[in-house]
C-alpha cells in the first residue's frame, strides 16, 4: 500500500493534530514526510481483518498517539477506522525523566564547577537542541530592589563556534524591569525571539547571535544568588514542558556548583591551616634571628609560588629599610643591603600609615619614579605588609612577582600572619640571644625591654607545685601585669584563686627542662599574654624565667580588623549596579571596587592612586572634586546626575581616624535608571489596564485577601447603580438578590478563607430593579510564598440561558411521569393477557393428547407428524404465556432486600433444576463467590433461568459443565456453560431476558458472549458486603 484516502474526521481529530478540511484527501497530500510503517499497518489490518493497537511518533505533526486500527465492514471491505488518542505529554514526560536520571549520574562525578556546567550543556543541548548555556551568580543592593540586579557569568558552555555572553552586565543594559521583576519572584522566564520580545533588548542579543532564551532565577531562603539561561542562535517556540525541564535543570546544576564551592573554600581553609602548621614547625625550633627570617620567607615564597620574599626592618632612622637576606627564585637576583625608602615613596607612605599595599599590576597601575624603581628589579606584582609596634612602624614583609598577578584576600591574609609570627619570633630569639651573652646585656635588656620578664621560684610540697615566688621582674613586668612590689612575694600571695594551669606549666619547665611558648588569657588581670617559659640555673633550684608579650591589643586589633574588612567585603559585594570609592584628602583614590566599574571596562588599578583629575574626564572632575571636598569637610552629601542616558545617585560620607579628624571620604554611586523608568512604566500600565476593564462586558473588581473588595470596573457600577462607595468593602452583598445572597456570600467567605477560586450563580440587581442571573467567578492572585495576595472576579449574565435551563428541566419531568404511567399500563396488560390465554391453551394440550392416544395407530405417517407439530406449538404457546406472566409478576414485585451469600445460593440452584434435567444437569464448578445485598428468590430465578436455558443447548450425548466463579475483588460473578450445539447463536431468549431485568433492577448489568462452544454470563452486582 502505497496511499489511501481519508474519508471522515471529527473535531477532536483537527484539534489534536491541526489538520484542517483533510477529508476526501490522500494521506500523502497531507502528510508527504508520514513514515512508510504506518501504511504497512493499515495493509496489515486491511488485509487480515485484525485490529492493531500501537504507539508512534509523527514527525511531521511533533506529536506521539495512541493509535487503534480496525477494518469497518467484513471481509473485502476496504475501509478502516482509526482512533487516536494524543499521548505527546506523556512521551515527553518519559524522556524527560530519563534525560534527568541520565544527567544526574553525569554531575555525580564532576566537582569542579566548570565541568558540571560543560557536562550539563552537552547532554542539554543533545537532549533539547540548545546552542549556549551560561549560569550567572546575581548581587541585590540592599534594598532587594531586582532594577539593581547585577548579573555576573560564572561559568558557560557554547557550541563549538558560538560566541556567548561572557561578560559582566548591568541588569538594565539587557533586560526589562517585567523580566527582572519576574526572575525576582521566582518565575522562569521564557524569550521566543529577542527581536520581537519587549522584555530584552534585542541589540544587546543581536550582537552575541542569540535570539532565543529560558531563563530560570534561583531564589534560596529569599535570596536570588544565581540565574541560569539555555539559548539558541534563531528564533524558538518553547514548549512548556521544554521550560520546565529546563528550570528542573538549572535547580540541580546551580545546587551542584553550590556544593562544589563550598568544597573549594573548604580545601582553601585547610591549605592555609597546612600552611601555618607548617610555619610553626619550622620556626619553633630556631633560635636565630636570621634564621628564623630566612625559614619564615622561604615557607611563604614556595607557598604562594613567589619570585622573591623580603623581611625588610625599618632602620631607626626611618629613612631605610635594612634586608638581611631574602628568599628567591633561582635566576632572580636578591636584595640585601640599605635602601632609602624615598625610592619607595607611595608605598613606604601607605605602610607607615599602617596600609597593606596590595599591587596586582604595577605596569597598569601608571607611570612614577616609584613604580619604575619597581620595574628595575623586576617586580610587576606586589603585596607589602607593615608591622607597627609601640607606634612605630619597625618592619616589613613583602612578597614580589615578576608578572601581574591577581592577589587573593586568603594571599593577603597569610601575608599578614606570616609577617605577626616572623616579627615575634625574631624579636623572641633577639631577646633570648641577648640573654644568653652576658650579664651586663642582659640586665640592660631585662630593664629596656617592652616585654615582661620574671625569673620565678617554684615552690614544691609534697612533691607537687603549690605555688611560686617572684625573684626577679623588670619594669614591664608591672606595666603589663598591673603587679607593683611583686618582687619577694608568691602568686598567691597576688592572687589567691591563682589558676592551676600557670602552675602545672611552671612545674613541667622545672622538672623537665624543656622550654614551653604559650598564648593564654590571665582571667584575673583580663590581658591576652603569648609567654616563653624556660628553666635557668641548676635544676635542683626550681627556678623558671618567663618572657612574655602582652597581645591584648594586637588580639583586639586583628579582631577588629577582620571584622572590618568583612564589613567591608560584605558591603562592596552586595552592590550590584554600584561602586566604592575612597580617596585621601589630596583627592587621591585609595579604594575603587564595584561591579559598575567592571561594567564601564574598568578595574580598581586604574583608579587606586591616582587623583579625581587624572582619571575622570573634566567636566565631571570638577563636580566631583566639589563634592569631594565637601565630605572632606565632614559634611556628608547626595546626589542625583544623569550620565551618558543612565540616572545616578551618588551618597558621600566623611571618614575619621582615630582621634577624629576626618582622613579620607567614601562614596558610594548606584544606577537607578531602571528604577526611573519603572515608575513611569508603572503608571502607564495602570492606566492601561482601567481602560481595557471598561471595555468589557463583564461585571469586574478587585478584593483583599479576606475578600473585601477595593475597586470596581465602570460596568459593574452602571449595571448595580452603586457608586464606588457604595460596593467597597461588602456593599456589593446588597446589589444580591435576598433569595441568594446569604449561601453565595457564605461560599464567597470560604473561599477567600482557603485561597480558593470559586465559581457560582447568583442574582443581581440591576439599576431599574429587575435582577437578572449570573455566572460569577473569583480566582486568587498568589504571592512568592504561596500567600493569597488579592482576588479578582467577573460576573457574566447568563440570565437567557439559566431560564432555558429551567424550561428544559419541567419538560422532563413530565415526560418522566409519562413513561412511568405507561409501564404501569404495560404490566396490568401483561398480566391479563397472560390469564386469559393459559387455560385455552392447557385444554388446547389435552385434547391433542388424547387424540394421540385414540387415533395415533389409524394415522398415516404425515398426519402423526402434523398431530405432534401441533402439541409442540400448543406447548411453547403456554411456556410463553407462563414467561409473559412472570415478567409482569416480577415487575410488579417489590425488590425484598437482604444479605445473600451468592454461593449456597447456586448451590440450590443445581438441586432446584437436577430433577428436572437429570444427567443434563452435567458438572458444576463452584468458587469463592462474593456477599450482595439483593432479594435472594428473585437472584435465585436468574441463576436458575440463565443456566437452565444454556443447558437446554448442550448436545445430547455430551457431558455439560457449569462454572461459576468471581473476579478476585469480588465482582463481577462470572456463569460459563459449555459446550453448546453447533451453530448456537441466540442467547436474547425469554429466560436471559427475565435474568437481565432482575439483574437491572438491582442496579447491575448482565453482559452474554459466546466464545466457540462457550457461553459466559457477566453479572456486575452493586452492593457487595464484606
Amino acid at each position: 500500500m502505497v496511499d489511501s484516502h481519508i474519508l471522515e474526521t471529527n473535531p477532536a481529530m483537527e484539534r489534536m493534530t491541526g489538520l484542517r478540511t483533510v477529508s476526501g484527501r490522500r494521506i500523502r497530500d497531507v502528510l508527504p514526510d508520514l513514515e512508510s510503517s504506518w501504511f504497512g499497518r493499515l495493509e496489515r489490518v486491511f488485509t487480515t481483518g485484525r485490529a492493531e493497537r500501537f504507539e508512534d511518533h509523527i514527525a511531521a505533526l511533533d506529536r506521539w498517539f495512541d493509535v487503534h486500527l480496525g477494518r469497518l465492514g467484513g471481509e473485502g471491505s476496504r475501509r478502516i477506522v482509526g482512533v487516536y488518542r494524543d499521548i505527546t505529554e506523556r512521551k515527553r514526560r518519559e524522556h524527560h525523566a530519563a534525560f534527568l536520571d541520565e544527567l544526574s549520574q553525569a554531575l555525580a562525578l564532576d566537582d569542579r564547577p566548570d565541568e558540571i556546567v560543560r557536562a550539563t550543556g552537552e547532554r542539554l543541548g543533545a537532549h533539547l537542541g540548545i546552542e549556549f548555556l551560561n549560569v550567572c551568580d546575581v548581587k541585590l543592593a540592599d534594598g532587594n530592589d531586582p532594577a539593581e540586579a547585577r548579573f555576573t557569568v560564572a561559568y558557560a558552555w557554547e557550541r563549538e563556534g558560538l560566541p556567548g555572553p561572557r561578560s559582566t552586565d548591568r541588569a538594565g543594559d539587557a533586560l526589562s524591569p517585567e523580566f527582572l521583576r519576574a526572575a525576582r519572584a521566582g518565575e522562569t522566564i521564557v524569550i521566543r525571539d529577542t527581536d520581537t520580545d519587549p522584555r530584552v533588548d534585542a541589540g544587546t542579543y543581536r550582537v552575541i547571535g542569540m535570539r532565543a532564551f529560558v531563563a530560570v532565577p534561583i531564589l534560596q531562603g529569599g535570596a536570588w544568588p544565581g540565574l541560569v539561561s539555555a539559548f539558541t542562535p534563531t528564533p524558538r517556540d518553547w514548549r512548556p514542558d521544554e521550560a520546565q525541564l529546563i528550570a528542573e535543570v538549572a535547580h540541580r546544576v546551580f545546587l551542584r556548583i553550590e556544593r562544589a564551592r563550598a568544597d573549594e573554600a573548604l580545601r582553601r581553609f585547610e591549605a592555609r591551616q597546612t600552611y601555618l602548621l607548617t610555619l610553626g614547625d619550622a620556626l619553633r625550633p630556631l633560635d636565630d634571628p636570621l634564621d628564623i627570617q630566612r625559614t619564615a620567607m622561604r615557607v611563604l615564597g614556595e607557598h604562594l609560588g613567589a619570585d622573591r620574599v623580603l623581611y625588610a626592618e625599618i632602620a631607626p632612622d626611618d629613612r631605610q629599610f635594612v634586608i638581611a637576606d631574602n628568599y628567591a627564585r633561582a635566576n632572580v637576583p636578591k636584595m640585601i643591603g640599605r635602601f632609602p625608602l624615598s625610592d619607595y615613596d607611595h608605598a613606604q607612605n601607605s605602610q607607615r600609615r599602617g596600609e597593606t599595599l596590595v599591587l596586582p599590576d604595577i605596569r597598569s597601575a601608571g607611570e612614577s619614579d616609584e613604580h619604575a624603581a619597581f620595574l628595575a628589579i623586576g617586580v610587576e606584582a606586589i603585596i607589602g605588609m607593615p608591622l607597627h609596634k609601640g607606634g612605630r612602624w619597625v618592619a616589613s614583609l613583602s612578597v614580589h612577582h615578576g608578572r601581574p598577578r591577581a592577589w587573593s584576600p586568603e594571599d593577603t591574609a597569610l601575608v599578614g600572619e606570616t609577617a605577626e609570627r616572623t616579627w615575634a619570633a625574631v624579636e623572641r630569639a633577639r631577646a633570648e640571644a641577648a640573654l644568653a651573652r652576658s650579664e651586663a646585656e642582659y640586665r640592660t635588656l631585662f630593664n629596656s625591654m617592652d616585654e615582661g620578664f620574671t625569673v620565678v621560684e617554684v615552690l614544691f610540697q609534697e612533691g607537687q607545685a603549690s605555688d611560686y615566688r617572684f625573684l626577679e621582674i623588670n619594669a614591664a613586668f608591672a606595666h603589663h601585669t598591673g603587679f607593683v612590689g611583686a618582687k619577694g612575694k608568691t602568686a598567691r600571695e597576688l592572687v589567691p584563686d591563682l589558676e592551676m594551669h600557670w602552675m602545672k606549666t611552671y612545674e613541667q619547665v622545672a622538672l623537665s627542662g624543656k622550654p614551653v611558648r604559650f598564648e593564654n588569657t590571665v582571667d584575673a588581670i583580663g590581658r591576652v599574654l603569648d609567654v616563653n617559659a624556660f628553666r635557668v640555673g641548676a635544676a635542683g633550684e626550681h627556678r623558671v624565667a618567663l618572657l612574655f608579650t602582652d597581645i591584648t591589643e594586637r588580639k583586639q586589633v586583628e579582631t577588629a580588623l577582620r571584622e572590618s574588612e568583612e564589613r567591608l567585603r560584605a558591603l562592596i559585594e552586595n552592590l550590584p549596579g554600584g561602586a566604592v570609592f575612597v580617596v585621601d584628602r589630596d583627592l587621591r583614590y585609595q579604594v575603587a571596587e564595584g561591579e559598575a566599574l567592571t561594567s564601564a571596562g574598568m578595574n580598581a588599578g586604574q583608579y587606586v592612586g591616582h587623583t579625581v583629575a587624572e582619571v575622570v574626564i573634566p567636566e565631571l572632575a570638577r563636580v566631583y572634586e566639589a563634592h569631594y571636598r565637601q565630605a572632606l569637610a565632614g559634611q556628608p552629601f547626595e546626589l542625583e546626575h544623569d550620565q551618558g542616558g543612565a540616572s545616578y545617585v551618588t551618597r558621600g560620607v566623611p571618614l575619621r581616624g582615630p582621634a577624629g579628624e576626618v582622613t579620607a571620604a567614601l562614596t558610594v554611586s548606584y544606577d537607578i535608571t531602571d528604577r526611573k523608568r519603572a515608575e513611569v512604566a508603572l503608571r502607564a500600565s495602570e492606566e492601561r489596564f482601567r481602560a481595557v476593564a471598561n471595555l468589557v462586558p463583564d461585571l469586574l473588581w478587585e478584593s483583599e485577601p479576606d475578600g473585601s473588595t477595593t475597586w470596581y470596573n465602570g460596568r459593574w457600577l452602571a449595571y448595580t447603580g452603586q457608586t464606588a462607595e457604595q460596593a467597597t468593602g461588602w456593599g456589593w452583598v446588597d446589589a444580591i438578590h435576598p433569595g441568594d445572597r446569604d449561601a453565595s456570600t457564605q461560599r464567597y467567605r470560604q473561599a477567600a478563607a482557603a485561597g480558593q477560586s470559586l465559581r457560582q450563580e447568583h442574582r443581581l440587581r440591576r439599576r431599574d430593579g429587575e435582577y437578572r442571573w449570573f455566572a460569577v467567578d473569583t480566582v486568587p492572585v498568589k504571592g512568592e510564598r504561596g500567600e493569597t495576595i488579592k482576588f479578582y472576579g467577573a460576573a457574566t449574565d447568563v440570565h437567557e440561558l439559566h431560564t432555558l435551563n429551567t424550561r428544559l428541566e419541567a419538560q422532563v419531568e413530565r415526560r418522566t411521569r409519562r413513561l412511568a404511567d405507561l409501564n404501569s399500563e404495560l404490566r396490568a396488560l401483561a398480566t391479563a393477557s397472560s390469564q386469559e390465554l393459559i387455560e385455552p391453551l392447557r385444554r388446547l394440550r389435552s385434547v391433542l393428547g388424547l387424540l394421540e392416544r385414540r387415533i395415533s395407530a389409524h394415522l398415516d405417517e404425515p398426519a402423526r407428524k402434523w398431530l405432534a407439530m401441533m402439541q409442540n406449538e400448543a406447548q411453547r404457546a403456554e411456556v410463553l404465556s407462563e414467561n409473559f406472566r412472570s415478567l409482569a409478576q416480577l415487575e410488579q414485585r417489590d425488590l425484598k432486600w437482604g444479605v445473600v451469600a451468592l454461593a449456597p445460593l447456586v448451590v440450590q440452584v443445581r438441586s432446584d433444576l437436577a430433577p428436572g434435567l437429570g444427567p443434563r444437569t452435567g458438572r458444576w464448578t463452584v468458587g469463592e463467590l462474593p456477599v450482595v445485598n439483593g432479594d435472594s428468590l428473585l437472584l435465585r430465578q436468574a441463576f436458575s433461568d440463565l443456566i437452565h436455558h444454556a443447558l437446554s443447548v448442550v448436545p445430547p450425548g455430551r457431558e455439560a459443565h457449569v462454572e461459576v466463579a468471581a473476579a478476585a475483588s469480588g465482582l463481577p460473578v462470572t456463569v460459563d456453560v459449555w459446550p453448546l450445539a453447533p451453530g448456537t447463536a441466540n442467547f436474547e431468549t425469554d429466560g436471559v431476558v427475565n435474568a437481565r431485568r432482575i439483574v437491572q433492577r438491582h442496579g447491575g448489568t448482565l453482559g452474554v458472549t459466546l466464545q466457540g462452544e462457550r457461553v459466559r454470563f457477566e453479572l456486575h452486582l452493586p452492593g457487595r458486603q464484606p
